[in-house]
């Protein structure tokens, strides 16, 4: 049996439980689909959740995945749950570091989101989550197994705050 699926159950008697913003389609479906193979317990939290819910059923969760970009809303969920959750995964952008002249807004606070990971990351003496910033490119995120496997040796190396995957379109 693969011990994988064992180590990441059960903690102090109940199952993991994981919350994924987005976690409909795209990026966050995969993430939850990753960790439901794990046998963690995944709550997923689509457009019909307001930020107020997403933050009351997610505070104390194992996990919680910050995919979910919509007016600041990863930003204030970051704010919010970086020392109320166990761990926090953040899908963040290359558009962070070069922006998207086709969708500056979006550039501009993934650049927030950035700059607001990278501070709390640094700080010493608050009780924060294990943080993970997942970087990505448009062309990264057909690429599941590599995203998958990613976050899979990030939960047994949790001082690895960044990964960055810059995958070019084929041409």
């Amino acid at each position: 049996m693969d011990s994988s699926i064992l180590r990441c159950k059960w903690t102090k008697g109940r199952m993991m439980k994981v919350c994924v913003t987005g976690g409909t389609r795209g990026l966050g479906k995969t993430i939850a689909a990753f960790f439901r193979i794990k046998n963690y317990d995944v709550k997923i939290f689509d457009r019909s959740h307001n930020v107020k819910t997403i933050i009351d059923e997610s505070i104390g969760c194992d996990i919680f995945v910050n995919n979910s970009y919509g007016d600041g809303m990863q930003l204030e969920l970051l704010d919010t749950l970086h020392n109320k959750v166990g761990k926090m995964i953040v899908c963040g952008s290359i558009a962070a570091d070069n922006a998207d002249p086709r969708m500056p807004e979006y550039s501009d606070n993934k650049k927030k989101l950035q700059e607001k990971f990278y501070f709390l990351t640094q700080e010493k003496n608050k009780k924060i989550a294990d943080m993970l910033l997942l970087k990505l490119t448009s062309s990264s995120y057909s690429n599941n197994k590599l995203i998958r496997d990613s976050i899979d040796f990030w939960l047994d190396h949790p001082e690895v705050i960044e990964f960055r995957f810059d995958i070019r379109d084929k041409e």
